[in-house]
């Protein structure tokens, strides 16, 4: 379910907004409060979460206008009062004008009618945004994979609303043909782990595991598909393609050996395998099957809302989606008795979700709109040329997501600590000093000075001077 329709939504905006209120001198919150809180709940847009900026900057203004007016009285010490308060107030707001942002308080680039945010470019890090598990942010919209100095590879999922960063940690090195898969939904992150599914909340933060399901470390695909409803996921391992239900447990088998797989919203799954198109029905049934074009496979953007029209892709296995340049599309209508039309982009690119008739399409680091007929469209890129690793959609909130600029995005609260000899006695939940973020890739960040990583924790061994992240020189 998109964001716009969860049912906590509206507490979320009330209580944020009533945050903002109690900067009000408590006289004029008492008398007035009520009123006003009616009035922005009343105009905010359905499925609104966050105050926007401009309600956040007139409820300041109008909290400093509310204080200043003590100034004006006789009485000495009242107007000393009243000087204080303003003064206070005034040094609030500059420095919890970050906390409030960083936390999700103030309005971020979502779009005023409450449709998910597809941002215009892929935020960096630095530090690395909180862990899922630790600080849940809700659906997310977009995943890809990321690394940091270390080497170490961890999932992104960023927020439909647009304001959110939090990472997910990834069970050792990943194979271009195991990528991360996001639920229709944007509420789940599915990915394998010791022989298994593992599947990551985002909403709660809570991880559970695919219930019977083992699969064998024989370094073909794992996780090929979601299901509509965001119920269940397409496995597949060299002796068997099963449909699993994340909840119970049931599954359902089909083909042997399936290389892709997608479902539409009736239940049907579309396999390709030894370049052939199966198409099952949701008990398993084998409902129409068709030779496909030489290097084509069903892509991750899967059926169409009306279900007559398959998303293909000639992009080779790579976790980067970059094809070959003059692949032409293809374009096929249905075969008739069950066989569906097949569309695919040119170049190799990789559709992730549809959007009416359009396909939006990964092609190395941007994130095009494309349609038979018409020019390619730049949604998203992730700015500095690098491809962005592994990169999915959640199909079902793409299908209404508009691009919005990157203005500013929390990243939770973050676990690391600095260990060097100015943080010894007080460690500061900060990054790692020299740790840059690097957008896509999932290749390590190049560090800057880094004078404490990797060094043994002893008062002779830590330099003197304080790292990137102390707060000698800022946090």
């Amino acid at each position: 379910m998109s964001p716009a329709g969860r049912p906590d939504a509206a507490a979320r905006l009330e209580r944020r907004y009533r945050l903002l209120l109690r900067l009000l001198p408590a006289p004029e919150r008492a008398v007035r409060g009520e009123e006003m809180l009616g009035v922005l709940l009343a105009c905010a847009a359905p499925g609104r979460a966050r105050p926007s900026a401009a309600e956040t900057a007139d409820l300041l203004r109008a909290a400093v206008r509310s204080r200043a007016r003590g100034l004006l009285v006789t009485d000495p010490v009242a107007r000393l009062g009243a000087l204080a308060a303003v003064a206070l107030l005034l040094a609030a707001t500059l420095l919890g004008a970050a906390v409030l942002e960083r936390r999700g308080l103030l309005g971020g680039p979502s779009s005023a009618d409450g449709r998910p945010a597809l941002l215009t470019d892929l935020p960096g890090w630095e530090p690395r945004p909180a862990a899922v598990s630790a600080s849940p942010a809700g659906p997310a919209l977009v995943s890809y994979v990321d690394g940091d100095e270390d080497g170490e590879e961890f999932a992104v999922v960023l927020g439909a609303d647009g304001t959110t960063a939090r990472r997910v940690p990834l069970p050792g090195a990943l194979r271009p043909e195991w990528p991360p898969l996001l639920s229709p939904d944007g509420a789940s992150l599915a990915l394998t782990a010791d022989g298994g599914v593992r599947v990551h909340d985002l909403r709660d933060g809570s991880v559970g595991s695919l219930p019977g399901v083992r699969l064998p470390d024989d370094g073909g695909p794992r996780l090929l598909a979601w299901s509509t409803d965001s119920r269940a996921l397409v496995v597949a391992s060299p002796d068997a393609t099963r449909v699993v239900d994340t909840a119970t447990g049931a599954q359902t088998a089909l083909a042997v050996g399936a290389g892709s797989a997608a479902v539409a919203a009736d239940g049907r799954i579309a396999v390709s395998r030894a370049g052939r198109l199966a198409v099952h029905a949701p008990d398993g049934a084998l409902l129409a099957s068709a030779r496909l074009p030489e290097g084509w496979r069903v892509a991750p953007a899967g059926w169409s809302r009306d279900g007559g029209t398959l998303a293909m892709t000639a992009a080779p296995a790579s976790p980067y989606a970059q094809g070959e340049p003059g692949t032409p599309a293809l374009l096929r209508d249905g075969g008739g008795a069950g066989v569906p039309s097949l569309l695919g982009p040119p170049d190799g690119t990789l559709p992730l979700a549809w959007q009416g008739r359009s396909l939006l399409v990964a092609d190395g680091d941007a994130l095009l709109r494309w349609q038979p007929g018409q020019a390619r469209t730049v949604l998203s890129s992730t700015g500095d040329g690098s491809p962005a690793m592994h990169l999915r959609l959640a199909t079902g909130l793409a299908r209404d997501a508009v691009p919005v600029p990157a203005r500013g995005w929390s990243a939770g609260r973050s676990s690391r600590r600095c260990s060097c000899w100015a943080c010894s006695r007080r460690p500061w939940p900060c990054s790692r000093a020299g740790a840059t973020g690097r957008r896509g890739g999932g290749r390590p960040a190049v560090p800057r000075a880094t004078p404490c990583a990797g060094r043994p924790r002893t008062r002779a061994s830590r330099p003197w001077w304080p790292c990137s992240c102390c707060p000698a020189t800022g946090c």
